[in-house]
């Protein structure tokens, strides 16, 4: 710890990263400890729905804007380096993806502007224009703020990315970013230059950040996830509460069917599972089926809600959601982790379409199955788009975690992996193997994230102090 409280701006850009930061307590440890003020966009920004004055911040806040202008340039050239050819399998994956995200006409001109030569007079013009929208208020609320550090939880393509790393180094502030999401490190990341520090999730994305963003090693710290961290503590309902709430016999086995936000129809795969429970192809199961928080019950989900089911049963925290799905209304849903927790630890395993829902039922040792559906392959559907994405490869790797293609597949897969319910050794493997994805750190969450602060501010303060004293001799 550091004896010198330290002056912070967090910099917050979406619900999600309410949700998975502030909601969650990650930056509890550091506000209580430290100075801090908590900066978010303008009201009305389309990426944030949540009042900060109906959340229990931790921190007093401040809504700041930058120019459209200037964040549509900084986007654009984020979506030329997406589009530019580099060599790999994988660059060509992230290409495919992103003319698919700005359809074709733009996915031309921009992939136009990644061309070489043009793309060298792309980036000069592209830096001379955006000299012309300066990102004042932020620039006078660093200058005022004086703070010691910036630090921003981020999806690393949103609202402050750029300019926060810019503004940074233009100031002598270091800047440190921290991953939100799976496939941030891979997929996205600032056009305006590095973060003088990366945090991620594990091994896995600290790859993933030397290849794609191109940081150095010694500048990525792996600090886990902090929307898991609630998953080190203690679950709040036993099995045999959680199967009294969901009318479930204790003696079957319970298969979590968790949805994901790729539109495949989880309707038709509940009923494939619900068929094969009645068959007997599955034995004494139960199907819960838990929707993704925004993936709104897949295609068709609307059915899923009267269908008569016989072995499936809707999670009780998502009822509600999914009735107002069924009316129509497509609000996200931002589910409490805790609550997953108590799910995740309830079930004997889980099936899923592509969703990071899958490595959090193996951090809780459960037998665990991605779904990619045939009807899902097409590159008009957005799993077809997005399953050959970089992030999702060392999972359909995992000699742990089997992938089913087809029906058939997702019933003999369900039956291997309801096999391993009771076996020790495959759930110590099993987790052990996640730790290359998420790494758990210790003691919490909070108190590790307000330990790389603090040792990272230290550690610049005292390089600078040594530069001080070599410039003087």
């Amino acid at each position: 710890m550091t004896d010198e409280k330290l002056n912070i701006l967090v910099f917050i850009e979406s619900d999600i990263v309410i949700r998975h930061f502030m909601t969650s307590g990650a930056l509890q440890a550091i506000c209580d400890t430290h100075n801090v003020k908590i900066i978010f966009p303008p009201v009305g920004y389309r990426r944030i729905r949540t009042s900060p004055q109906a959340l229990d911040l931790p921190a007093p806040f401040e809504h700041v804007d930058i120019p459209e202008k200037r964040r549509q340039l900084w986007h654009q050239r984020y979506l030329v380096d997406n589009l530019r050819w580099k060599p790999g399998s994988d660059f060509r994956e992230l290409r495919r993806t992103f003319r698919r995200i700005v359809k074709w006409k733009a996915a031309i001109q921009l992939s136009v502007y990644g061309l070489p030569l043009i793309y060298n007079v792309y980036k000069y013009l592209t830096a001379r224009t955006i000299k012309k929208y300066p990102a004042q208020d932020l620039a006078s609320l660093i200058q005022a703020e004086q703070p010691h550090i910036l630090i921003h939880p981020s999806t690393f393509d949103g609202f402050f990315i750029n300019d926060i790393i810019d503004l940074g180094k233009r100031f002598h502030i270091p800047s440190v970013l921290i991953m939100n999401s799976w496939d941030n490190p891979s997929v996205k990341r600032a056009t305006s230059g590095q973060a003088d520090r990366v945090i991620v999730w594990g091994q896995q994305t600290m790859q993933h950040t030397m290849r794609f963003m191109r940081v150095q090693q010694d500048k990525i710290i792996k600090l886990g996830a902090a929307q898991f961290s609630v998953y080190q503590k203690p679950p709040r309902l036993s099995r045999d509460e959680f199967c009294i709430e969901h009318g479930i016999d204790p003696k079957n086995r319970i298969l979590l069917y968790a949805g994901s936000s790729k539109q495949t129809n989880e309707f038709q795969h509940l009923v494939s599972l619900d068929n094969a429970i009645s068959n007997n192809m599955l034995s004494n199961c139960t199907v819960v089926y838990r929707p993704h928080p925004w993936g709104l019950g897949g295609h068709n989900g609307s059915k899923i809600v009267d269908h008569p089911w016989k072995h499936v049963v809707i999670e009780a925290s998502m009822r509600t959601y999914m009735d107002q799905i069924k009316s129509g209304e497509t609000t996200p849903y931002m589910a409490d982790y805790a609550r997953t927790h108590d799910v995740l630890s309830a079930i004997d395993a889980l099936v899923s379409p592509l969703s990071t829902i899958i490595l959090e039922g193996a951090l809780h040792g459960k037998p665990v199955m991605c779904y990619l559906p045939p009807e899902d392959k097409s590159t008009q559907s957005w799993l077809g788009t997005v399953r050959n994405m970089v992030h999702f490869e060392d999972m359909f790797n995992s000699p742990y975690i089997p992938i089913a293609t087809n029906k058939e597949e997702l019933i003999d897969n369900a039956s291997k992996i309801l096999d391993y319910v009771d076996d020790s050794k495959f759930k110590e493997a099993l987790i052990e193997e996640m730790k290359f994805f998420v790494e758990c750190p210790e003691p919490d969450y909070p108190r590790a994230l307000l330990a790389t602060v603090e040792g990272f501010v230290g550690q610049k303060k005292q390089s600078t102090e040594d530069q001080i004293k070599r410039a003087a001799v």
